[in-house]
């Protein structure tokens, strides 16, 4: 849903610009307090302003998933070559979850894959902190690279039953037989 009067009348030059047109987004979609999770995307021209900003969906926090192509459509429909994604967290803490990391590193992927510019991903509370991808830099993946590495050793340690040999089934019978 293209949400109206929210455009940059500037060029967005820093974090700072986004977050204040997500918020102006997310203030105009959302009443008071909200257990909903809200997800825009920010359409951007080639000379860096928001041309329009899209509310994706409405979700609760425990559906995590959201297909890349409802990020990637209002995008293209307004042929811009650029975008920012935002959602909120009702819970109040702004930091990106191990869900919110993959989905970031899988929207860089695929918008690097149709020559699209993903400029940010952010995260907003109620209380007016918020999370910038752009900000925090690579140590975010880099999380996530070590939290995916544990979970490969997790499955590498788990218990797998061993297969009897042959022989030691026959030497076994040999003790059983009285």
């Amino acid at each position: 849903m293209k949400l109206e009067g929210i455009k940059s009348k500037f060029t967005i030059e820093r974090v700072g610009d986004l977050v204040e047109i997500f918020w102006k987004a997310y203030c105009q979609c959302h009443q008071g307090y909200s257990k909903n999770e809200y997800i825009f995307v920010a359409s951007i021209n080639d000379i860096g302003r928001v041309v329009s900003v899209d509310l994706i969906e409405i979700s609760s926090p425990e559906k995590r998933s959201i297909p890349i192509r409802y990020i990637i459509a209002p995008v293209l429909r307004e042929n811009c070559w650029q975008f920012a994604v935002c959602h909120n967290h009702p819970s109040g803490c702004a930091e990106p979850s191990l869900e919110d990391i993959q989905f970031t590193k899988n929207l860089k992927e695929v918008s690097k894959m149709l020559g699209l510019n993903f400029v940010d991903h952010i995260i907003l509370t109620d209380e007016g902190y918020y999370f910038s991808f752009t900000e925090a830099g690579k140590w975010v993946f880099k999380e996530l690279e070590k939290f995916e590495k544990e979970k490969q050793k997790e499955k590498e340690l788990e218990f797998k039953p061993l297969k009897p040999h042959m022989t030691d089934l026959k030497n076994a019978s040999k003790y059983l037989r009285t």
